[in-house]
């Protein structure tokens, strides 16, 4: 009788806690008006760093807890009539490890996007090439899409998903391409997340055996958001509790 009521009550705290992420997202998370940004360039650090792990014993044992929201900022993704709609997003780190990314609802689902710190560089030198591809109008709206979107090479990322925060419990390492692509008139600088296995489907015989594929597209002002923040010694700050800046609401760039 002691174990099945401990089963019920650890069954309804999970219930409990889906129902609270799920009422907490139900603002709005398009958005729809500008705002300026100011980034700081900080150099590149030389050691990889490793976030504290500071979860309580109860976060642990129900396996919450597996990010830390930094602050919140913004990306593109295409809607369902192929035009860019904005979608609120959160720079994060992954306690106990040294991944740094960000989380955005994608379709129906919550995408946490991770990087390690060699792949942090890579996608910090392909963010600067293209901005400078930008500002010299070397960005070909000609070529295929197919290869643009690898313009700045590849990447192997780790990622984390689920229908709500708190149950995001498939996983997967994707091979991720660096590009840009066009929308309309705007350029955006493309992050083009590719389909993997789910490395959960082997605990849970009920899981997609597979990650879907996902695109995400940034401004020069989102994606300079996003460079600052996976610098490794503004990582180092935010992993000792500083604040950064961050991009809540953009439109495309004039090209």
């Amino acid at each position: 009788m002691k174990k099945y009521f401990v089963k019920v009550f650890a069954s309804s705290l999970l219930v409990s806690a889906i129902f609270l992420s799920c009422k907490s997202t139900e603002k709005s998370e398009e958005l729809s008006s500008p705002i300026s940004l100011e980034t700081s360039d900080y150099s590149v650090g030389q050691q990889e760093i490793i976030a504290a792990d500071n979860r309580t014993t109860t976060e642990k044992i129900f396996n919450m807890g597996k990010y830390e929201k930094v602050e919140e900022s913004s990306i593109f993704v295409k809607n369902t009539r192929g035009k860019p709609a904005q979608r609120i997003s959160y720079n994060i780190y992954k306690p106990g490890t040294a991944y740094a990314g960000y989380l955005v609802r994608y379709d129906t689902a919550r995408y946490a996007i991770y990087f390690t710190a060699s792949e942090r560089a890579r996608l910090r030198n392909a963010i600067t090439q293209y901005a400078k591809d930008f500002e010299d109008h070397k960005l070909d709206k000609s070529l295929k899409k197919k290869v643009i979107r690898k313009s700045y090479g590849s990447i192997t990322g780790y990622e984390e998903f689920g229908l709500a925060e708190i149950v995001m419990n498939g996983s997967g390492r994707p091979k991720i391409d660096l590009g840009y692509e066009f929308i309309g008139a705007s350029p955006y600088f493309c992050i083009s997340v590719n389909s993997t296995d789910n490395l959960a489907e082997h605990i849970n015989t009920s899981a997609d055996k597979t990650v879907i594929s996902q695109r995400y597209y940034f401004t020069l002002a989102q994606s300079a958001a996003l460079k600052a923040f996976l610098e490794e010694e503004n990582l180092a700050k935010v992993m000792a509790g500083s604040e950064t800046s961050s991009v809540k609401v953009e439109t495309g760039d004039i090209y």
